[in-house]
């Protein structure tokens, strides 16, 4: 019997730290055809782990792959540190952990600050830093990729817990 395995990958809630704090960025999502469910649904920039990449890494590369966008910082909430100096061994706190059973997939999501304009890509189009409010009324609408609202979700009960800013 073959074994099929969860596949993780990084969701990435980025801020714009030229513009409006507050606002986050969503996408819509114009992934291939195999995809086609969920095209056109608006969400946020993400992506498998490769092989050999750390959660950060691959949240840095997603962002620029899918919106041009340079991530600047990642939140300290999520508090990397290496665990043994004999291993590359990565430690850190996601936001919240996701998992869709009929996708075989696992989402973590970071909270990143950026910096750029955002473009359109073959991933990604109609980029838009939205409040909570619009982003909020999205999900309400059903307008936005199923995996993400959790997230999205428990990054609106974060934020209003602390007052938000990255170091």
């Amino acid at each position: 019997m073959n074994e099929v395995f969860a596949r993780p990958f990084v969701s990435v809630i980025a801020i714009d730290s030229e513009g409006d704090q507050k606002k986050i960025l969503l996408q819509r999502r114009t992934k291939s055809a195999t995809q086609n469910k969920y095209y056109g649904l608006w969400e946020l920039p993400q992506g498998k782990i490769r092989a050999g990449e750390t959660i950060f890494e691959a949240a840095r590369r997603e962002v620029k792959e899918e919106s041009g966008l340079e991530v600047l910082d990642i939140d300290p909430f999520h508090r990397m540190t290496k665990s043994t100096d004999l291993e590359d061994i990565q430690s850190f706190v996601p936001l919240t952990c996701v998992s869709d059973k009929s996708n075989q997939c696992i989402g973590l999501p970071l909270i990143v600050m950026t910096k750029g304009v955002p473009q359109a890509t073959q991933e990604a189009s109609d980029h838009s830093w939205m409040s909570r409010d619009q982003v909020l009324s999205l999900i309400l609408g059903k307008k936005v990729f199923p995996l993400n609202v959790p997230m999205l979700e428990e990054f609106f009960r974060f934020t209003l817990s602390k007052s938000f800013e990255i170091a």
